[in-house]
């Protein structure tokens, strides 16, 4: 409840249906493409929102990293930190 009132635009990303769009995301990264639009994506991962650092299936312990890497990253830049 926190991180919705601290990230209010998890609600748009942060659903099925926005994920699923990251499958999009995964074909362009495939090809070496990266897609600048979909900013909740985080190419091969899954999505980057919302920045709690949960990942809600355990997919390894480097690819986990990584996810919660990305969402630390991209929680820091929206704090206009970075």
């Amino acid at each position: 409840m926190l991180n919705t009132i601290r990230c209010p635009e998890a609600v748009l990303f942060a659903n099925p249906v926005a994920v699923a769009a990251c499958a999009a995301d995964c074909v362009l990264a495939t090809a070496g493409f990266g897609s600048a639009e979909m900013v909740w994506c985080a190419g091969f991962q899954s999505g980057s929102y919302p920045f709690d650092g949960h990942v809600p299936h355990h997919m390894g312990g480097v690819r986990t990293a990584a996810v919660i890497a990305q969402q630390l990253t991209a929680s820091v830049h929206r704090a206009l930190l970075v």
